[in-house]
């Protein structure tokens, strides 16, 4: 992953960390990157299971490439 991306998912991930007793109102740029960041934080951060998260992903608008991505990062553990 690259280091601008791993640091808004850290960022990302503390903000969402601290208004688990609240709303939260997440604004990205298209419905495909408010829907990967979700489920990328849902798998990586809280160690929900895949399938679960692309659901939650895909109803938030993350495309099936967007998915494909995730699932290279997540579950193909061969060297990049």
């Amino acid at each position: 992953m690259n280091p601008v991306a791993s640091a808004y998912g850290e960022r990302f991930g503390e903000l969402a960390l601290k208004a688990v007793d609240g709303p939260m109102l997440v604004y990205a740029r298209t419905p495909g990157l408010l829907g990967t960041m979700w489920a990328s934080y849902r798998i990586g951060k809280l160690g929900a299971p895949y399938e679960f998260s692309i659901r939650e992903g895909g109803l938030l608008g993350m495309t099936p490439k967007q998915a494909s991505w995730l699932k290279r990062m997540f579950l193909d553990k061969s060297p990049q």
